[in-house]
């Protein structure tokens, strides 16, 4: 004969199979949340990316403000305007200023440059004999 068992073969599996689900459901729920937390961060994140950019444009802005800036204040038509205003310097005057042309002979032998000064009236009266 056959024998035949007093328990059915499916409830263990049963058993389990709703632990399954519920795990199943539990770990769904949880990644839910994750997706939502880190879609928040993801906008933040944007937001913040976008201010900084904004920040940047408007940095670099001012530094080009300031580079033209700068390249006025180094031309020499203002270097010599701020000299005269706040260090009370003055230009030489041209009728001052003479170029002597040495013969080569009396050029000098080094090549090392030497300073050129600025004759004032009394020099050069002095030098062409005009006391």
């Amino acid at each position: 004969m056959i024998a035949v068992n007093d328990k059915p073969s499916h409830k263990p599996i049963a058993k389990w199979h709703g632990l399954f689900l519920f795990l199943l459901f539990l770990i769904v729920i949880i990644l839910a949340i994750k997706v939502v937390h880190i879609s928040s961060q993801v906008r933040d994140a944007q937001g913040e990316l976008y201010q900084l950019s904004m920040e940047l444009n408007s940095e670099k802005e001012k530094w080009g403000a300031l580079m033209l800036q700068k390249t006025h204040l180094e031309t020499p038509a203002e270097v010599e305007k701020q000299a005269q205003k706040l260090l009370g310097m003055t230009a030489i005057p041209q009728s001052y200023i003479q170029i002597k042309l040495l013969p080569s002979n009396l050029l000098p032998t080094n090549n090392t440059a030497q300073p050129i000064q600025a004759l004032s009236p009394e020099s050069t009266s002095q030098e062409l004999g005009n006391e």
